[in-house]
């Protein structure tokens, strides 16, 4: 929302008075509220992007055979958690000397819901219902 503001200014210097008119902008609690909206959205956003980079990481370790040292070692310790969740729905065929773990991808797809739900009700929750810009009906 813009706000005009007028006021008289007198010049130190030599005693005029001026007339300044200025413009600012000041943020509604309905527009705060939007920014913050976004703001927590995109935090879910992040934490469910580096969630599935970690289990997407995972299963490419595995696909090619990754010995459990160093990187890997690492990996596979934070990404467990998520992934044994879903160990046992579907089997795990050996390829070509790597592992082709059905669960981590059951658990990136499980994770990019769940994201999404909790941004979905984050949106629903915080956005105003009524948008900014509506005309009024005649």
């Amino acid at each position: 929302m813009e706000i005009r503001e007028k006021y008289t200014e007198t010049d130190p210097v030599d005693g005029s008075v001026h007339v300044v008119e200025k413009e600012r902008h000041v943020a509604l609690p309905s527009e705060q509220t939007e920014l913050y909206a976004l703001r927590v959205t995109n935090t879910v956003w992040y934490i469910t992007s580096l969630l599935e980079l970690l289990v997407g990481i995972r299963f490419v370790l595995l696909l090619f055979g990754a010995n459990n040292t160093g990187f890997a070692s690492f990996i596979y310790g934070a990404s467990n958690p998520l992934v044994h969740l879903f160990d046992g729905i579907f089997r795990n065929p050996v390829v070509s000397g790597g592992t082709f773990e059905s669960a981590s991808l059951v658990a990136l797809l499980v994770i990019m819901l769940i994201g999404w739900a909790i941004a979905g009700l984050i949106d629903l929750a915080m956005r105003p219902t009524v948008p900014t810009g509506t005309h009024q009906l005649r």
